[in-house]
């Protein structure tokens, strides 16, 4: 790099010719007094390049004017409308000056602004740019608009934001500054406040068409990437604030694109490997669920930031805050293993990374709560997992030997919320729990590839996997892809597949495994116990009770609302909500009562309306479930077991009957035919058959009796795994 020591003598050689670029659409309501300050400008080697984008207004006619007496060389260019930042680039390829000065349509120019920079600019040869204070002048018509009130108020004095700012410096130092991934990331300015060598300019690219709102940024990352940078410490432009500008548009179109600025940044060559690796980082933490159009957005992204973009995006499962969470998880997970998928099947070698990150991490859980149908998303994490498997050296099919061996196990990953009651062998890389009542029970190694190789060699005609092989990455999701018996079947507390195939999901029956301290209770509590109890809760005998048991994890914002508005048409109830996990075991780790709490708030509830008991001591006192009236079933995940506890209590089941197998578990359930009354469809019904119980006790007593005579206890259920 080299250095003058003062600019070129206008004695010696003629000061070089600056471009002044001014890029016009519709600019007739401000463009006149822009013009007036380029005629104005002290510097003497200017040519001025109007380039108009198509414009409808009379701006044409102004630059007319304005050439007829221009005391400048003045050259105008007319073409269809191709966008701002074409017409940028346009001016930058049509210039002929060393400099390049843009002014835009709206803003000015101090008279001595293009002396001043290009003074600075011609002290060292490999300066790319510029720079200097703006003001910012704010139009009568701007005030209410958000997004330019923040301009006004954080964006006044932009280059504030750099720690050490000289007159000239090299442009790395200031990538190097700590500020500078603070808002706002624009700590040069705009085009109006800068001056730009072409030659510099062109070498790296020019604008940016991908780019909308953070164009001119980019730009000056990339010059000050490859060369120095100069700054003028005196405000010689002026920035108009205005309805009609760019900026305006933008934020009203969701078009500010820092997801995509920062994706640039961090594949560019031209930074430093410490920027990309911030870039990097910064993209990641903006990166969510929330897109709205998910396989658009996938293909933007290179397959060297897929690992660590699946990373962060697998590990953002949805926290239940907003409505419609779980339907929009369960899309972008359909749009990622669909497009995954296809680069695997083109491409293998390039996203093994990518597929092991997917394999070990992805969860299904969330898509349980809502309706879509999973049978092809199910098939493509096969598909993957197969893949990442197959990669690691694991073998997935095995040759048998065709005479039977007669052994038949049980394959349990973790101790279940209840054991199996089965006469198999139980395989587990657990050792038997202390409640263990005795039988065949084989610990097996705790590696992978151990358990693989030890089943293989018990050489069973059947295996049974036990437990939840879809919903999150374990030992069974990978176990259950290989041959490790002639026959296998995999259980699970769910039914996630799609399918009229019943050997896909097994049926488990109330036990007294499940509910230790309450079946002992089975059928109502004499009278004088509930109303003691509800006494000592301080709860009015009319007061009707819905009831209804749940894990946090299942607690939707959509199944809060929906209870929320139940107790609030019925001023006269309670939910009373027996919670079957703690807190502390949810996937989530949020407070279950905060979350009731502040929906019942929402809804204005008293907080007198609301019981939230934990595990442990309603499990202790059976009277908790005598007290209830009405059990809520949960959707779109219900539970058959709890529906038909309920029913032994007497309390009348309000039932979901939705588009899914999942959704539907309850009312299969029962083989015999339940009245259409006692059904719901939908949000809506679920509610109205709420409020038609709760305050019309005859009509709650005639659906308990059909329920009672839909069940068919003489038709035998599944219970165990004999």
């Amino acid at each position: 790099m080299s250095f003058s020591s003062e600019p070129n003598s206008p004695e010696t050689s003629p000061p070089p010719l600056v471009t002044v670029c001014i890029p016009t659409y519709n600019g007739a309501k401000f463009l006149g007094e822009a013009l007036e300050d380029v005629a104005g400008q002290t510097y003497p080697n200017l040519e001025i390049l109007l380039a108009d984008d198509g414009s409808e207004d009379a701006t044409l006619e102004i630059l007319e004017d304005f050439r007829a007496n221009s005391p400048h060389p003045c050259r105008i260019y007319r073409h269809s409308h191709r966008g701002m930042v074409q017409n940028w680039n346009f001016c930058i390829q049509e210039a002929r000056g060393v400099y390049l000065k843009f002014l835009f349509q709206d803003d000015r120019l101090d008279p001595d602004c293009i002396r001043k920079l290009v003074n600075v600019a011609e002290t060292d040869a490999d300066m790319g740019l510029v720079f200097c204070p703006r003001r910012l002048e704010v139009a009568e018509d701007a005030a209410g608009i958000g997004i330019l009130e923040i301009v006004a108020q954080r964006c006044r004095h932009v280059h504030q934001g750099w720690r050490h700012l000289n007159s000239r410096q090299l442009g790395t130092t200031l990538l190097g500054d700590d500020q500078l991934w603070t808002f706002p990331l624009n700590k040069i300015g705009e085009p109006t406040a800068v001056l730009l060598r072409k030659s510099a300019v062109e070498a790296v690219g020019g604008f940016d068409t991908d780019l909308s709102q953070l164009v001119d940024v980019e730009l000056w990352w990339r010059l000050l990437a490859t060369g120095s940078v100069g700054f003028v410490e005196e405000p010689l432009a002026v920035f108009r604030l205005h309805p009609g500008q760019q900026t305006v548009k933008n934020a009203a179109e969701g078009r500010f694109d820092e997801g995509r600025f920062l994706l640039k940044i961090a594949q560019n060559p031209i930074f430093a490997q410490d920027i990309r690796q911030q870039a990097t980082w910064h993209w990641l933490q903006q990166e969510n669920w929330r897109y709205q159009d998910w396989r658009s957005h996938l293909q933007e992204i290179p397959p060297s930031l897929w690992p660590d973009w699946l990373q962060q995006m697998l590990s953002q499962t949805p926290q239940w805050c907003d409505r419609g969470e779980a339907k929009t998880y369960t899309q972008g997970l359909m749009a990622i293993s669909d497009y995954l998928l296809a680069r695997i099947q083109d491409q293998p070698q390039p996203w093994l990374e990518a597929a092991k990150v997917y394999s070990l991490q992805v969860s299904l859980s969330p898509t349980y709560y809502c309706e879509l149908p999973l049978d092809n998303l199910l098939q493509q994490r096969r598909q993957i997992l197969q893949f990442f498997l197959q990669s690691q050296g694991y073998r997935l099919d095995w040759q048998f030997s065709r005479q039977n061996s007669g052994k038949t196990g049980v394959y349990l990953e973790t101790y279940p919320g209840h054991l199996p009651e089965t006469c198999k062998t139980i395989y587990s890389p657990q050792p038997p729990p202390k409640s263990w009542p005795g039988g065949d029970w084989i610990q097996l190694p705790a590696d992978l590839r151990g358990q693989i190789q030890r089943l293989r060699e018990e050489n069973l005609d059947e295996l049974q996997f036990w437990g939840d092989s879809v919903g999150n990455i374990g030992a069974i999701a990978f176990l259950e892809l290989h041959q490790l018996a002639r026959s296998q079947r995999t259980f699970g507390d769910l039914p996630l597949w799609e399918t009229s195939d019943e050997t896909a999901f097994l049926h488990m029956s109330l036990t007294p495994s499940i509910y230790p301290s309450t079946t002992a209770h089975l059928g109502q509590a004499p009278d004088p116990e509930i109303l003691d109890f509800k006494q000592r809760l301080d709860i009015a005998s009319a007061t009707v009770i819905f009831v209804s048991a749940i894990s946090p994890d299942d607690l939707t914002v959509e199944l809060r609302e929906t209870w929320a508005g139940i107790i609030q048409s019925c001023p006269q109830s309670l939910l009373l909500l027996l919670l079957s996990q703690n807190d502390e075991q949810s996937k989530l780790g949020i407070s279950s009562r905060d979350r009731l709490t502040e929906t019942w708030a929402k809804f204005d509830l008293s907080r007198q309306q609301l019981i939230v008991v934990n595990p442990v001591d309603w499990q202790q006192q059976p009277l908790w479930w005598d007290v209830g009236d009405i059990y809520l079933d949960s959707f779109p995940v219900n539970s058959p077991q709890l529906v038909e506890m309920a029913l032994n209590k007497n309390q009348v089941p309000i039932l979901y009957f939705g588009k899914t197998r999942r959704s539907q578990t309850s009312v299969k359930h029962f083989s015999g035919p339940i009245p259409p009354e006692a059904i719901a469809q939908q949000d809506a019904e679920y509610s109205q058959l709420a409020q038609n119980l709760a305050t019309d006790l005859e009509f709650r007593q005639e659906i308990l009796k059909k329920l009672k005579l839909a069940q068919n206890p003489s038709q035998p259920r599944p219970d165990s795994l004999c």
